[in-house]
């Protein structure tokens, strides 16, 4: 018995001795019969082999109901196609809202690479399509409106003859992991970097500096009158000084440089490219000019308090080996030379001088 050229068995179809041979008719029934046992075993197994594959189907989507990671599939269109149990949990929607949603839009996606550089889908949709896959941080929105930050994997599905058809997402919530790296390395009163996260860049800045023969400046600021502050009008005041005070120091600067609170009422700003002591000189005076400005603490009047700044510039092709908290401390000795003199600007012994 044939079956699309495939061998399924045979029939054998005997008489008696002494009964008559068989003859054309008997043939052709015996054909028929063969040609119905024949059908009638394909459909068995294609039926079979249809069970088994359900069977398989049904154990992959059990599994991927027991991933507590998303896992998400979709069209070309990147229109959800499939949403396990994780991508429930994760992001707040159900399996039935989910299909048919445009996967992004669905969750206000940003996209961002490993090192936390900021790109756009068309970056990578670029990338997909070179490599087939891509591998970044996602800021995201839950269904509640939660913010998630998300380690996302995408891998693009392709048939031989069609191309890509879709693409397979796989995302893990590390939404608590980044909350508590980014509380250990920033102040939790005005989010600024940190002591540590300071020592962390002024290294990398360093290495920049050397290896691309830039100037590099450090900044030390303390708030002159923010004792009496916190003494007359309380801590809550105290700290809505030192916030406002946050904002204005990244405001005068560049995006690239870093603003740092050591604690207390002492900030630090790191300038790279700095440019010559005139151009740091300067920046000092663009960030007292903003600090000058009165701070609405609710009294009539607001309160102003006065930076006083030192300044440190390494000085890289006279010491090779200088250290980030050599630099802080020259910056905050200069720092303390202006507050005693009260000139407003002093630089330190490191590099250059004002």
């Amino acid at each position: 018995m044939l079956v699309r050229g495939r061998l399924l068995g045979a029939i054998a179809v005997t008489r008696p001795a002494g009964q008559p041979a068989f003859d054309e008719a008997d043939v052709e029934l015996g054909l028929a019969l063969a040609g119905v046992a024949a059908a009638t075993m394909s459909n068995a197994r294609m039926v079979a082999d249809s069970a088994a594959v359900v069977d398989e189907l049904r154990r992959q989507s059990e599994l991927m109901d027991h991933i507590s990671d998303a896992m998400i599939s979709c069209d070309a269109q990147w229109q959800i196609v499939s949403w396990n149990v994780g991508a429930e949990k994760t992001y707040g929607y159900p399996r039935g809202e989910a299909l048919g949603c445009d996967l992004f839009a669905l969750m206000a996606t940003e996209f961002f690479s490993t090192d936390g550089v900021p790109l756009t889908v068309d970056d990578v949709l670029a990338q997909v399509g070179r490599t087939g896959n891509w591998r970044g941080e996602l800021h995201e929105r839950r269904a509640d409106g939660a913010p998630l930050t998300i380690m996302c994997s995408v891998t693009v599905l392709t048939e031989e003859d069609r191309g890509p058809t879709g693409f397979v997402v796989v995302n893990r919530d590390v939404t608590d992991q980044r909350r508590e790296e980014f509380q250990a390395l920033h102040d939790p009163l005005t989010g600024l970097p940190n002591r540590r996260l300071l020592i962390n860049r002024l290294y990398d800045a360093l290495a920049r500096a050397h290896r691309n023969r830039t100037s590099l400046a450090v900044l030390f600021i303390d708030l002159d009158g923010f004792k009496a502050v916190n003494d007359r009008y309380g801590h809550a005041a105290g700290d809505e000084v030192l916030r406002v005070t946050a904002r204005r120091l990244c405001g005068a600067v560049r995006h690239t440089d870093t603003v740092s609170r050591l604690g207390g009422d002492e900030f630090v700003v790191v300038l790279e490219d700095s440019g010559d002591s005139d151009a740091v000189t300067q920046v000092a005076s663009r960030i007292i000019e903003s600090c000058d400005e009165p701070v609405d603490i609710g009294c009539a009047a607001g309160v102003t308090v006065r930076p006083s700044i030192g300044i440190a510039f390494a000085d890289l092709e006279q010491s090779t080996d200088l250290e980030p908290e050599e630099l802080v401390e020259a910056a905050d000795e200069a720092m303390y030379v202006v507050k005693r003199e009260r000139l407003g600007l002093a630089s330190s012994g490191i590099g250059a001088a004002a």
